[in-house]
């Protein structure tokens, strides 16, 4: 954590030598800070009555409900802000009158708040309290002091000397050249990011629980940097913001801003049947009324008025803990659907986009309902870096979830991510992830199912491609079901209207035995959907291990698009396993006393329909050899496979006369090949 500071405020006081000198002197005097006050801007009169008058301001500044309020350096003239549901925008307040009379008040009057005082300090580190007031010197009427308050106003009095008002003073946290504020110093999280100045800044929250009942906003027209002093995961000093309430706990709104260092925790909060509720981390703007508009709004203002574009930009959550939450544990969303259901667009319409959106090390663990990330369609270029998704199943959220959601969204990118826990419950989508839209990543990403649920279940697929999905990369990544599925892997399916699919290296362990007696149990391991499906592609075809065999078989691809592309799909021959010939004629091993098991290698015309491949076999004959290297079978057997060979496949007959044995097929039909003996060797 870097070192911050308090800006140091220094001034000189002066007054006339004496009522005939205007010579000036060094005044001894005292300097009394308050809080930054609100500027009257239009003449009203001010009531007495408790629901108060309306009068406009060109900010509020510090001042909030209940506040006890006098005019400039004038205590006789007191206000109290009438307590509201809240302001109607950051340039109209509440006022009434206690003084026992209408009071009014005139463009320029100053409205400084009482009841209570910023703290000051005599070292830049806040270490040393001075209380809210300071003498100035005797000799040199010079004072200095640091305050933790960006903004402050102040009123000096002295003998000999009228009482003087000066506003907005600066004050507050830097390092370089950010403002930086301690929350520490003020009523609230929301108050402290409130009084960051117009060119944004950090807000510190040192570590501590901080119970929230309201969503925590940052600005929508300014940066904000949101620092705390760690996560549980990050050892040491952890900073935790609770709310249990319902609300979500951060809505992340302004260009540019980030929040770093801090759990947010859904603590006791039940799961939310509305999915725009109870979130963790939501980013963006939208085109709803503003609970904490910007300066110079007018009433009723949207989040994304007075030239903000609806579209975030460049926000950033970094080391940050999710946990409990009631909804998303981080919401992304767009202007398309939630993962209710339905279509890919058109329902929220409300919603804004979010593009160049950053998650690095963000841990997501157990929230209740909905699942891990949600992005909706229209946003696009969000990466997700080295983090987790953790225990979104049907045992913590018994009514749905997804570990993540993307719906309609463009250029999403999961790099180095874990997702693991239990099986979710998935009524819309079966799926742990499911990646609707266009050109998504998933690199080098790890997906494991824990053990817990029901012996021999079926699970969700790990990954889906819903209908409509157009150009997603699974690149490199490893699957794992930890729980009895009874060999089921469910590692990819792919609808039947998606195309531009790459799939490379896919890898895979499963703890319960992928071939009992013989035969695959999930011979749909791999579920390409089909050849409504176009331009697929696979490089690699990948393998899993079987825990309990200790064997590596291939994994199972199923609807396989004839428009797809297999390269390096290999099978891989122990060599404990001899050739033989199935009944159809297929290649297939005689089981032997260390395998206990048939395997089916017909890879002359796999069941995929890819064709002639390279493989592994193992015996006297180790190396590689193509399956169409003229594979012995008889004339039944060939003529048994029917339409499953091609033109241009070579086959050895074994019972068809010496001089034929040798057959290609051309044609449609089978024609010998004539030798000339060559005992020579030429």
């Amino acid at each position: 954590m870097p070192q911050l500071e308090l800006k140091k405020f220094s001034t000189t006081i002066y007054k006339d030598a004496s009522t005939a000198d205007q010579k000036q002197v060094p005044a001894i005097a005292t300097l009394d800070a308050y809080f930054e006050g609100a500027t009257v801007n239009g003449n009203v009169t001010v009531q007495t009555g408790a629901a108060g008058t309306l009068i406009t301001v060109y900010n509020i500044g510090r001042l909030k409900n209940g506040d006890n309020i006098q005019v400039g350096v004038d205590a006789t003239k007191t206000l109290t802000v009438v307590t509201t549901t809240g302001y109607p925008s950051d340039t109209q307040i509440y006022l009434k009158s206690t003084t026992g009379n209408a009071m009014t008040l005139f463009t320029g009057d100053r409205l400084i708040v009482t009841n209570r005082r910023p703290t000051l300090y005599a070292d830049s580190l806040a270490v040393i309290s001075i209380g809210n007031n300071i003498q100035t010197s005797s000799l040199s009427g010079y004072v200095e002091f640091y305050i933790a308050d960006t903004r402050f106003d102040y009123i000096i009095s002295a003998t000999g000397l009228t009482s003087r008002l000066f506003t907005d003073a600066e004050g507050g946290w830097t390092r370089g050249n950010s403002v930086w504020i301690n929350s520490k110093n003020f009523a609230s999280i929301q108050e402290a990011i409130d009084a960051l100045p117009a060119q944004g800044g950090i807000v510190l929250i040192p570590s501590g629980t901080y119970t929230q009942s309201t969503t925590i906003y940052t600005p929508c027209d300014r940066p904000c940097y949101l620092i705390g002093e760690g996560s549980f995961f990050g050892g040491g000093k952890a900073t935790v913001i609770k709310n249990n309430t319902g609300s979500d706990i951060l809505r992340l709104r302004g260009n540019g801003s980030k929040v770093q260092g801090i759990t947010f925790d859904g603590d006791t909060v039940a799961a939310q049947a509305n999915e725009e509720t109870g979130r963790g981390i939501v980013f963006g703007r939208r085109n709803i009324t503003d609970p904490y508009p910007f300066p110079g709004a007018t009433p009723g203002n949207t989040e994304i008025q007075n030239g903000l574009s609806d579209v975030g930009k460049n926000m950033t959550a970094e080391d940050c803990v999710v946990r409990n939450t009631g909804g998303y544990s981080v919401s992304i969303p767009g202007d398309g659907n939630l993962s209710g259901g339905g279509s890919e667009t058109g329902r929220q319409t409300n919603l804004s986009l979010s593009i160049f959106v950053t998650l690095n090390r963000v841990t997501c663990i157990a929230a209740k309902r909905w699942g891990g990330i949600f992005v909706g369609a229209g946003c696009t270029t969000v990466n997700v870096r080295d983090s987790s998704f953790i225990a979104m199943g049907a045992d913590i959220a018994p009514a749905g979830s997804f570990y993540v959601y993307l719906s309609g969204s463009v250029g999403v990118r999961f790099d180095h991510t874990t997702f693991e826990g239990r099986c979710p419950l998935t009524t819309a989508s079966s799926a742990w992830v499911r990646l609707g839209g266009t050109s998504h990543l998933i690199s080098n990403c790890w997906f494991e199912e824990d053990s817990g649920d029901s012996a021999g279940h079926t699970p969700e697929y790990f990954i889906r491609l819903p209908n409509g999905s157009v150009g997603t990369t699974v690149d490199h990544c490893h699957f794992v079901r930890g729980g009895d599925t009874g060999g089921r892997l469910k590692i990819i399916l792919a609808d039947n209207t998606t195309r531009g699919f790459q799939l490379r290296t896919p890898d895979a362990i499963c703890s319960t035995t992928v071939r009992p007696a013989g035969s695959y149990t999930d011979t749909t391991m791999i579920n390409l959907g089909g050849n409504t499906n176009t331009q697929f592609e696979v490089v690699g075809s990948g393998q899993v291990f079987d825990q309990i065999a200790q064997l590596i078989y291939p994994i199972q691809y199923a609807n396989v698009p004839s428009d797809s592309t297999f390269i390096g799909r290999r099978n891989f021959k122990p060599p404990q396993v001899s050739d033989t010939i199935k009944a159809d004629g297929s290649l297939c091993e005689t089981p032997g006393a260390a395998l206990g098991m048939a395997m089916n290698w017909d890879l002359a015309n796999d069941s995929t329909g890819i064709g002639c491949m390279e493989y592994e076999w193992g015996g006297l004959n180790a190396g590689r050899r193509l399956v169409n290297n003229a594979p012995p079978m008889t004339k039944a057997q060939r003529d048994g496979r029917g339409a499953g060979f091609v033109n241009g496949d070579i086959i050895r007959v074994t019972d068809a006369p010496a001089a034929h044995q040798i057959q290609i097929r051309h044609g449609g039909v089978w024609n010998w090949l004539t030798f000339t003996a060559n005992v020579g060797g030429d």
